[in-house]
């Protein structure tokens, strides 16, 4: 079972996301949006995720590796950390690069669909500050558009989850092998 992880270009649950890929024990790939590797940069992971999963970067000729999804290759699809931008891409069907090329054929071929959206918060929790590289906070609220988009992509089946970590557990009880933090399989 593959799991495609696709990053998009936020730093928020960025750390978080790459701490849970790695205690799933199953092949996964990653597709990076132009922007998500820019932040990986910026954070200085990059290297790291390089070494530890094979990397599809977006460009000119790569969304067509996006075709994979409707292929079969893929058991679920993840977006963590889910920009604003890629939700309102996905949730108003533009295509127009890796990330949201892959939602878009997962959606098409029933696919499961993950995102950890950075602009939403569910009423029960507090939105999250921001830490950014350079150690500043940052306070964010979601726009009522981002709010919009999020229902609309929950009406389409897409699990819209608040934290990488609620990721890990909706993985595992889709059947996806996760390891403790000793290195041993749980369940």
């Amino acid at each position: 079972m593959k799991i495609l992880w696709c990053i998009t270009g936020a730093g928020d649950f960025l750390t978080d996301s790459i701490e849970v890929m790695g205690k799933i024990d199953t092949t996964i790939i990653v597709f990076l949006s132009r922007a998500g590797r820019k932040v990986l940069e910026k954070y200085k992971l990059l290297r790291d995720v390089r070494r530890t999963w094979e990397v599809v970067e977006d460009d000119d000729v790569s969304s067509e590796r996006a075709g994979s999804v409707s292929l079969g290759e893929f058991k679920a699809v993840v977006v963590s950390p889910a920009t604003a931008n890629t939700v309102a891409k996905v949730a108003n069907g533009i295509a127009d690069n890796l990330v949201t090329t892959a939602v878009s054929m997962a959606l098409k071929t029933g696919v499961p669909i993950y995102m950890v959206p950075t602009d939403w918060v569910p009423k029960e929790v507090k939105i999250p500050d921001i830490l950014t590289p350079g150690g500043s906070i940052v306070h964010m609220r979601p726009r009522k558009a981002d709010l919009r988009n999020i229902k609309y992509l929950e009406s389409e089946g897409i699990a819209i989850l608040e934290s990488p970590q609620r990721l890990l557990r909706e993985l595992e009880q889709a059947g996806f092998d996760v390891v403790d933090e000793g290195g041993s399989k749980e369940g």
